[in-house]
């Protein structure tokens, strides 16, 4: 999958949204994966909550925490 947006957390870990999922990584090791029905078309932040839309104009809201991901 190609990476379509990155992000480094105030945690020091990154988070990268792919085509169909989104990652965790910490220390260089993923951490926690949420796998997306779709390609994802846009991703923004609300607080600590990822908000990914996808191409068909679904929305999925993934909680973002120390130890993993949430949706």
């Amino acid at each position: 999958e190609d990476i379509l947006f990155a992000f480094l957390t105030g945690n020091e870990q990154w988070l990268l949204a792919c085509e169909g999922s989104v990652l965790l990584f910490s220390q260089g090791h993923e951490i926690a994966r949420a796998e997306l029905p779709e390609v994802i078309a846009s991703i923004g932040w609300e607080g600590s909550r990822l908000v990914v839309r996808d191409v068909t104009g679904e929305t999925t809201t993934i909680t973002v925490n120390d130890w993993g991901l949430v949706t």
